[in-house]
């Protein structure tokens, strides 16, 4: 058993929302607006990983007929702990900035089209962490009642694809990846990594109660990068309850 990669993670977020019926920024659509504070916790391998504080800000808005807006601006400062087995994670220290900006179209009655657009821009101490993100991604979704006639609840089907391009501010020293003609055996330089993630994946809700339900996720994730240290695929499969409130 492998127990250093046992992750535990709790994230907090608290804060009014002010609602605008009569309109928001723009026209007379119905909008919202939510300043929040921002607790993270993350465990790893049964020590502390990180802990992190900051503020989100979301603005909600039906821009036109039936199209929402959802703007997100978040800052977190994160801080890190070494352990054994990660003696670098220090390096980590500084903060995360996101801008999120979200899509959703109603297709059908029960069904929706989703696209998102990201911009994250991660600052650590050693520079070779330092990084800019880039992410857009969509999905649809679709209710339905249940065909096999069991359950008085509706199930809920999603399929989703994200593309997300990383660019690293300083060279890696784990890897060399520059050589020359004269010194093919030999490589004489170090690249700043640069890598490109493929996200596919299908989710499956099963509703058992009002506010309850099973949910079941296949991802299939590809991951390319001039650094080949950090190219590699997965497949996950995950289940578990969900509970609204």
């Amino acid at each position: 058993m492998v127990n250093r990669l046992d992750l535990a993670l709790l994230e907090v977020t608290a804060g009014p929302r002010f609602n605008f019926p009569n309109g928001g920024l723009t026209a007379d659509k119905a909008a919202s607006f939510r300043p929040y504070a921002i607790f993270d916790e993350v465990g790893l391998g049964w020590d502390q990983y990180f802990l992190a504080g900051g503020f989100g800000l979301e603005y909600n808005q039906l821009v036109w007929s039936d199209l929402a807006l959802r703007g997100v601006f978040e800052f977190r400062q994160k801080s890190f702990t070494n352990a054994p087995t990660r003696p670098l994670s220090t390096g980590l220290n500084g903060n995360d900035k996101l801008v999120s900006l979200q899509l959703n179209k109603p297709i059908t009655d029960n069904s929706a089209l989703s696209l998102e657009f990201d911009y994250l821009d991660q600052s650590t101490r050693l520079p070779f962490y330092t990084n800019m993100s880039y992410a857009a991604s969509a999905a649809y979704r679709i209710r339905y009642d249940d065909p096999l006639g069991i359950s008085q609840y509706p199930w809920e089907s999603s399929a989703f694809v994200g593309r997300v391009w990383s660019n690293y501010a300083s060279p890696d020293p784990c890897c060399v990846t520059t050589t020359t003609p004269e010194t093919v055996a030999f490589p004489s330089g170090f690249s700043s990594q640069l890598t490109q993630r493929w996200r596919f994946g299908v989710t499956q809700t099963w509703q058992v109660l009002p506010n309850a339900g099973i949910v079941l996720q296949l991802e299939r994730d590809i991951i390319s990068s001039n650094l080949p240290l950090y190219a590699y695929t997965n497949t996950s499969v995950l289940i578990g309850p969900q509970i609204r409130f």
